[in-house]
């Protein structure tokens, strides 16, 4: 949750030049799997407190992406905030180049119980007149619709361990919920090319997912296996270290249990996806890294 919407928090904001929210919509697969990479990238190399990620990573993932400034938490709002406007024209041009002419758009919003906001959308608007670059209307959604407000504030409250009543607490001080079309488009009605750009962008944005496909990481099994034969392997050794015998050697009813787990396993395709959870608790063992029993049917499973 964006710290622009809460009490005294603008000042806050301004200060911490160093982060800035973007945001990044995916128009076609590549787009998908650039965006998988950045969110994989941000939270294992980049993470302190936060997701991030740096100029650099960003234009190795840019293709297939569209971006907008973001809220009043973006880069250049925050360059307009502190008055710097010669670094936010520069900075709109670097962002228009990466991305690429009608992939990078300068985000209004309005919320007037932010004296902030109408300041930065005037300056936005003048920019993309001057620049060429195009604006798009959004809406920051935290709740659907305007009854939840009350619901929102309650959960803000829990989140912060605070009650109703306490005055020094994260609040939204604004309606966050989602806005109707025509709501939007009375709002924006002095910029209507913000109003279509919005549905511009959701038609450029074309994924299509494989769906009742499993998508899981690569895992190396030794020569002369598959994830299935190896899986197997695995698990005769583990009948041997819990019962003392071998496969051959073990009763029936094990056998024909281990036999019946494994095909179903086999069937649904799951062989990698134990190996690799395997292989991530195995690796916590060696490290002192204590292990739960885990739930469910696989860990109440033989294998």
């Amino acid at each position: 949750m964006t710290k622009e919407f809460f009490n005294d928090s603008i000042d806050e904001l301004i200060q911490d030049k160093k982060n800035h929210h973007l945001l990044l919509l995916a128009k076609n697969n590549q787009g998908y799997n650039n965006l998988i990479q950045l969110i994989t990238i941000a939270h294992l190399e980049g993470f302190y407190y936060k997701p991030r990620l740096d100029w650099e990573v960003l234009q190795k993932y840019s293709e297939g992406l569209v971006a907008t400034t973001a809220c009043l938490g973006g880069e250049i709002p925050q360059l307009i905030l502190s008055d710097q406007m010669d670094k936010a024209k520069e900075r709109i041009k670097e962002y228009n180049d990466l991305f690429g002419q009608g992939n990078f758009y300068l985000e209004l919003q309005h919320h007037p119980h932010i004296e902030e906001q109408e300041p930065v959308n005037r300056k936005l608007i003048e920019f993309s007149r001057e620049l060429g670059v195009p604006l798009v209307a959004t809406n920051d959604v935290h709740y659907y619709s305007k009854e939840d407000a009350e619901a929102q504030d309650i959960l803000l409250c829990l989140q912060g361990k605070k009650k109703l009543k306490d005055e020094n607490r994260l609040k939204m001080k604004d309606d966050f919920s989602m806005r109707s079309a025509s709501e939007m488009i009375e709002t924006f009605q002095h910029v209507p090319e913000a109003i279509e750009n919005t549905q511009k962008i959701a038609d450029m944005c074309n994924v299509e997912l494989k769906l009742g496909e499993s998508h899981l990481p690569y895992f190396e099994v030794p020569d002369g296996h598959t994830p299935d034969s190896y899986f197997r392997k695995l698990c005769e050794q583990g009948l041997q270290y819990r019962y003392g015998s071998s496969y051959e050697e073990c009763e029936e009813e094990i056998r024909e249990r281990m036999d019946y787990e494994l095909s179903v396993i086999n069937n649904m395709g799951w062989s990698s996806y134990f190996l690799i959870v395997a292989d991530i608790v195995q690796w916590a063992k060696d490290q002192g890294i204590v292990v739960g029993p885990g739930r469910g049917s696989a860990a109440g499973s033989l294998v």
